[in-house]
């Protein structure tokens, strides 16, 4: 990965702009699991799959994503195959635009996940429905950038470590954690990328 630190997307303010109301937005096109990506035609021996860009779109800031996947019942019957199928897409679009961090609908899925790097393993994480704990965090200073380059920087003001329950992709329990830096300013992206209902029927 790169040395620099770059968030999936961008704040404005409070992330949807000078205080007007976010705009909502499918996260997947009907409601669905995944947006088709024309790399799906291929199977994974394909050479032809790997040459293919992968179709990242990174959040603006503007918008506030909506799913019907945001409940305690779909997050229980996510499939194994979904997972891996969400984790190869973010990995691919960490790898092509050097970010630590990837949110879900950036990658046409419809689950309430962030996908941060794992040194350790060399791949991308993902990490569902993450709740917020109470936590003594350090607010600290960053440029937020679209890894696109699509938008420019802003500075921001994140805490740099947050205590947070989550359920880890392919785990049926979930885990309490306190992450730090990049995995902890993805989450809290996360949270104001995705709309407030979802986190009233997860939280």
């Amino acid at each position: 990965m790169g040395s620099g630190f770059a968030l999936g997307a961008w704040f404005a303010g409070d992330g949807l702009g000078d205080g007007a109301s976010p705009t909502l937005v499918p996260a997947t096109r009907g409601g669905a699991v995944f947006d088709a990506w024309a790399m799906d035609a291929f199977s994974a021996f394909d050479d032809r799959r790997d040459a293919m860009a992968p179709e990242c779109h990174w959040w603006n800031g503007t918008v506030q994503y909506e799913s019907p996947l945001c409940s305690h019942f779909s997050l229980s019957r996510v499939a194994a195959g979904s997972v891996d199928r969400a984790v190869d897409r973010a990995g691919r679009c960490a790898a092509a635009f050097e970010t630590e961090c990837v949110l879900a609908p950036e990658i046409g899925l419809g689950i309430p996940a962030a996908f941060v790097y794992d040194e350790e393993a060399a791949s991308m994480r993902m990490l569902i429905a993450p709740r917020l704990l109470p936590h003594d965090g350090v607010p600290t200073e960053l440029l937020v950038q679209d890894p696109a380059q699509e938008v420019g920087a802003l500075a921001r003001a994140f805490n740099r470590t947050i205590r947070a329950e989550y359920l880890p992709g392919g785990k049926r329990a979930p885990v309490t954690e306190v992450l730090a830096n990049a995995s902890s300013w993805c989450v809290q992206l996360l949270r104001q990328a995705m709309a407030a209902e979802c986190w009233a029927q997860l939280d």
